[in-house]
């Protein structure tokens, strides 16, 4: 049976969130999958972050853009890179995330 995880927001929508943010395990973790100006496409890979609640708390709700771009530079520690074809979405693609990928990310 496939379990889900709730994104909690995400920003950059082209064929799924580029951006989002869940909570997995007491641990909030940001998916940042930005675009990359040098190969004029979005980045094959996620950088996950693990974030803070306190640092996370003003950007929820928050639709401004620029500031979503300075989240990396708030985290708490960079958890590593996941291929984009890893991650599996929900239907709708922009409601969770199948939680296989975050046990095999945070086991390692």
């Amino acid at each position: 049976m496939i379990k889900w995880t709730p994104i909690i927001q995400y920003r950059e929508f082209y064929d799924f969130p580029r951006v989002f943010i869940i909570e997995y395990g007491g641990r909030f973790l940001l998916f940042d999958g930005p675009f990359d100006e040098e190969i004029d496409e979005y980045s094959p890979f996620f950088t996950v972050f693990e974030m803070s609640s306190d640092k996370l708390q003003p950007f929820l709700g928050q639709d401004m853009l620029l500031l979503w771009e300075s989240l990396p530079s708030l985290a708490t520690k960079r958890i590593g890179k996941i291929p984009v074809s890893d991650v599996k979405f929900d239907p709708t693609r922009r409601q969770a995330i199948e939680s296989s990928v975050l046990d095999r990310l945070l086991s390692v």
